[in-house]
């Protein structure tokens, strides 16, 4: 992982953040409100980078952009590129 900062923050995540999530997944879900939350707490030699990611679909409510984005924090995008080539090389 050369010149990749490695930190470890999974002890904020837990006592900091993981209190407020809890309260905002409650407000959301108490009103069916989708949201999409993700943090990257970990980034090491050992064990790489490690993500908490929320998302929240409700039923009517669906998001296409979250669920894309949802798609690409996990390192599988939904998309594919290639090329049709013709004619004759020279």
């Amino acid at each position: 992982m050369s010149n990749i900062e490695i930190y470890n923050l999974e002890s904020i995540y837990d006592e900091q953040i993981r209190p407020l999530m809890q309260q905002i997944i409650a407000i959301c879900s108490e009103h069916g409100m989708p949201m999409i939350a993700s943090f990257a707490y970990e980034n090491s030699e050992e064990k790489g980078r490690n993500c908490c990611t929320t998302n929240l679909v409700f039923d009517g409510r669906h998001i296409k952009e979250f669920t894309e984005a949802i798609s690409i924090i996990r390192g599988n995008p939904r998309f594919a590129a290639f090329a049709v080539m013709s004619g004759v090389k020279g």
